[in-house]
C-alpha cells in the first residue's frame, strides 16, 4: 500500500455523472445515457424525449479475464508524489481519482443525431 500526495489540484469542470474523488474507495460505477442532437437552426420539431435509441436498451457487456496473471509488485517508495494536477474537464462517466479503487465500472452511452431541416 502506498500513499498519494498531491500538492495542488485544479479542475475547471466536472459534469455528466463524472467523479472527482480524493481518497481510497472500493467501487466507482458512474453511468450516463445521453442524446446529442446537432441541427443547423434552433427549430424544434416534436419532443426529443420520444426519441429512444436502441443503444439505451441493450444489456451491459463486460468482458471477463480468461487468463490468470501473476503479478509481483515491489513498492520501493512508500509515497507517490505529484506537484500539480491541472484538468480542463472530466465528463461523461469519467473518473479523476487521487487514491486507489478496487473496482471501476463506468458506462457511457451517447447517441449522436444530426437533424437536417429543409
Amino acid at each position: 500500500m502506498r500513499v498519494s500526495l498531491v500538492d495542488a489540484v485544479k479542475v475547471n469542470n466536472v459534469g455528466l455523472d463524472s467523479v472527482l474523488f480524493i481518497g481510497d474507495n472500493l467501487v466507482l460505477n458512474p453511468k450516463i445515457s445521453a442524446v446529442a442532437v446537432h441541427q443547423r437552426e434552433p427549430v424544434y420539431v416534436g419532443d426529443i424525449n420520444e426519441f429512444t435509441p436502441q443503444i439505451f436498451r441493450l444489456p451491459e457487456v463486460w468482458f471477463r479475464d480468461k487468463e490468470t496473471v501473476r503479478l509481483r509488485v515491489r513498492h520501493t517508495q512508500p509515497v507517490i508524489h505529484v506537484n500539480v494536477v491541472d484538468v480542463l474537464a472530466v465528463s461523461a462517466a469519467s473518473i479523476l481519482q487521487i487514491g486507489s479503487t478496487h473496482t471501476i465500472r463506468p458506462e457511457s452511452r451517447v447517441k449522436h443525431a444530426r437533424r437536417v431541416l429543409d
